[in-house]
């Protein structure tokens, strides 16, 4: 009789396997403020410090204009269409959005 290891696949079970999320997306209220805390903390023990510090400022004033930001528009069918015969990034309005996101940053960086 054989003995089964455990670290084998088991093939009777492929029904019973639950697949995970496609993806794990990070929560947008907390991201940049957890960012520039963790780059604050890191800063601490490094020899690049002051740019930790430039840094973890980004992301501080990334958080503070975030709720000012318009909400993210998806793409509309015929783009998104465009996208699967090109085998490309369905975002047409990805660039324009950026954009308006410098113009809101600038400030929140030079006042600090």
């Amino acid at each position: 009789m054989k003995h089964k290891d455990a670290a084998a696949p088991d093939p009777t079970a492929i029904g019973d396997v639950s697949s995970p999320p496609f993806a794990r997306l990070p929560d947008p209220t907390s991201l940049f403020a957890a960012r520039a805390a963790r780059l604050r903390q890191l800063a601490e023990a490094s020899d690049l410090a002051p740019y930790l510090h430039f840094l973890a400022g980004l992301a501080a004033a990334q958080h503070i204009i975030q709720g000012d930001l318009p909400a993210a528009e998806s793409p509309d069918a015929a783009t998104l269409m465009r996208a699967r015969v090109r085998n490309a990034a369905a975002s047409p309005q990805r660039d324009r959005g950026r954009r308006s996101d410098r113009r809101h940053l600038r400030p929140s960086v030079r006042a600090r």
